[in-house]
């Protein structure tokens, strides 16, 4: 969902990557913080697409698949599941 810059709220979740002149400023996934959404007004980028509830559902049942098809060839690897574990409480607390 498309919103104007000055809607933004802290703790909002960003749908797209944001990039300015070929730069990639903040990754699709990335939080919002008021220091962030100044940054953002500052290089005059004045709209941000937005996680909606139903698409942070989305968003994380695809980011779950891709972690269990990332650590699939260490499913023996006590290490790797362990961080695999991490990775997907993460992505809980950013979608969940």
């Amino acid at each position: 969902m498309k919103i104007n810059i000055a809607d933004a709220k802290v703790g909002m979740v960003l749908a797209n990557d944001i990039v300015s002149n070929n730069v990639r400023i903040l990754k699709k996934g990335a939080e919002l913080s008021d220091k962030v959404i100044q940054a953002l007004l500052n290089r005059n980028i004045l709209t941000v697409d937005i996680v909606d509830e139903s698409s942070s559902q989305q968003m994380h049942d695809e980011l779950q698949r891709e972690i269990n098809q990332r650590f699939q060839r260490y499913e023996h690897n006590s290490a790797m599941m362990k961080l695999k574990n991490i990775i997907i409480s993460a992505v809980g607390e950013t979608y969940g």
